[in-house]
């Protein structure tokens, strides 16, 4: 199966030239059927090429100034590619060549169409892993929201030993009925502490016995801004007054979190 195809090129009949000339066609190099999942997510199952004909007065007597260019094909295997073509068009020197350095190059990239995709892959692999471990790296933000805590000094032990073990950093919020965590760390140990919250006994139900928290909400979950403060460990924090608990939203440049998604939860008067 041919897996490259390239623009037709008029019938051109070159004589002689005064000037400079330029030809451009456009060739393309398409993966196989069976193209890995991520290359057909990425839009990488054709690579583009273009082939730049640059003809001089003298052609046929000499080769045109070939350029040839890809975003995607490692510069090195254009360099390999064009050098086999020279060599294929020494027979052609003297007689028009167009098509025949066209038709070499559709040879030449079909041939190494298995080396260019693996170079591609490869490519947008480390590419994956590096985003991959940017993103580890950064710094995300958590605000959790409770219902209520039957066994206070239970439940706040239980946490803040959670927290010690993840490497999390934050508040828990205490103001009239109104329970809030803010957490700071990585996502991964963000996630994990939401599902241990979820899912371990840490407080107890109307009638003692030790239950699972059922009523836990996470209002917001993004990365932290250059503007955002780090807290430097975790503890817990009571409000007697609304304006108390605003100005420490303001203080901690989270006000945008205030106003999204506290201000108007029940139990805070403002």
């Amino acid at each position: 199966m041919n897996y490259l195809s390239y623009v037709s090129i008029p019938n051109i009949k070159i004589q002689q030239f005064h000037h400079r000339n330029e030809v451009k066609v456009l060739l393309h190099v398409n993966g196989d059927l069976n193209s890995s999942e991520d290359r057909k997510k990425s839009g990488d199952t054709k690579i583009d090429v273009q082939v730049v004909l640059d003809i001089t007065s003298n052609y046929p007597e000499e080769l045109p100034v070939i350029s040839v260019l890809s975003d995607k094909i490692h510069r090195n295997i254009l360099l390999e590619v064009k050098k086999n073509v020279h060599k294929q068009l020494e027979p052609y020197i003297g007689s028009p060549m167009i098509c025949e350095i066209f038709n070499a190059f559709q040879k030449q990239l079909e041939d190494r169409k298995e080396v260019v995709f693996q170079a591609l892959d490869s490519c947008n692999s480390a590419k994956h892993d590096n985003h991959s471990n940017l993103d580890e790296n950064l710094i995300w933000m958590t605000l959790l929201h409770l219902d209520h805590m039957r066994s206070k000094n239970r439940y706040i032990k239980t946490i803040t030993k959670w927290t010690e073990n993840l490497n999390l950093t934050g508040r828990l919020i205490f103001f009239e009925r109104l329970i809030l965590i803010v957490l700071q760390g990585h996502h991964h140990d963000i996630k994990e502490y939401v599902n241990r919250q979820r899912s371990v006994n840490v407080d107890v139900d109307s009638r003692g016995q030790s239950c699972k928290e059922r009523m836990l909400s996470v209002l917001s979950e993004q990365k932290m801004q250059d503007t955002n403060m780090r807290f430097q460990d975790f503890s817990v924090i009571d409000f007697y007054a609304a304006k108390e608990l605003e100005d420490f939203f303001t203080h901690w440049n989270m006000r945008d979190l205030f106003v999204s998604h506290v201000k108007h939860l029940h139990g805070v008067c403002l």
